[in-house]
C-alpha cells in the first residue's frame, strides 16, 4: 500500500469557543494520527476561552474569521425580534407564512454575511490546501463553509452540536454535505 506523503488537512470551522462544542473540536483538532491528517480550526467569533488560547499556543494552525470578516458591520445594530414578527405572521396567515417569512430571512442573511465568508474560506481552503472541511455549526449557521467545501469539490461534514428547526433555505444545502453528524445522549 502506497502512503501518502503529506497529510491530509481538515478544517474545523465553528462559531462558539467555549462549552461542549469548543471542547469536541478541540480533542478532535488535537486526536487525529498527526501522520495521517492535519487540524486546521478557523474560528469565527471573537469571544475568548481557555481551549480557544490551548489552541492557538500549540502547533494546530488556528485562524480568526471574525477578524479577517468584513461581514460584521452589515448587520444593524439595532435587531428587531423576529420571533415576534413570525409569531404575528403566523397568527395572522399561518404557519406556511411564517416558514417562508424565516426563509426568506435566512435568505437575506446569506446574501448580505455568508458571501463574503465563502470567498475568504475559499482563500483559506485553497492556501492550506484543505481535504476535508467539517463545520461544527448546523446547517443554519454553517452555510458558508457547507458551500464552500462543496465550490472547492472537497467533502463536507456538518457536525449539529445542537437542535435547530430548519428552514425551507436551510433544507437547500442539506445536499452539499457529504455526512452528518448528530449529537444525542
Amino acid at each position: 500500500m502506497v502512503q501518502r506523503e503529506k497529510p491530509h488537512r481538515i478544517l474545523h470551522v465553528t462559531r462558539v469557543a467555549h462549552g461542549g462544542v469548543m471542547v469536541v473540536v478541540d480533542q478532535l483538532a488535537r486526536g487525529v494520527d498527526k501522520k495521517c491528517f492535519e487540524s486546521v480550526v478557523a474560528f469565527d467569533t471573537e469571544r475568548k476561552s481557555h481551549l480557544r488560547h490551548s489552541l492557538f499556543e500549540s502547533e494546530i494552525r488556528t485562524i480568526n474569521l471574525a477578524k479577517s470578516s468584513a461581514s460584521q458591520t452589515l448587520y444593524p445594530s439595532k435587531r428587531i425580534n423576529s420571533r415576534n414578527i413570525g409569531l404575528k405572521i403566523e397568527n395572522r396567515f399561518g404557519q406556511k407564512a411564517s416558514d417562508l417569512y424565516f426563509s426568506l430571512k435566512d435568505f437575506y442573511r446569506f446574501l448580505y454575511l455568508d458571501v463574503l465568508k465563502i470567498r475568504l474560506l475559499l482563500r483559506i481552503i485553497r492556501k492550506n490546501g484543505i481535504d476535508l472541511v467539517h463545520t461544527h455549526n448546523n446547517l443554519h449557521f454553517g452555510k458558508a463553509e457547507i458551500f464552500a467545501a462543496w465550490i472547492m469539490g472537497i467533502p463536507c461534514i456538518c457536525h449539529n452540536h445542537q437542535f435547530q428547526k430548519l428552514t425551507y433555505f436551510d433544507k437547500i444545502f442539506i445536499k452539499f454535505v457529504d455526512r452528518f453528524i448528530y449529537i444525542s445522549s
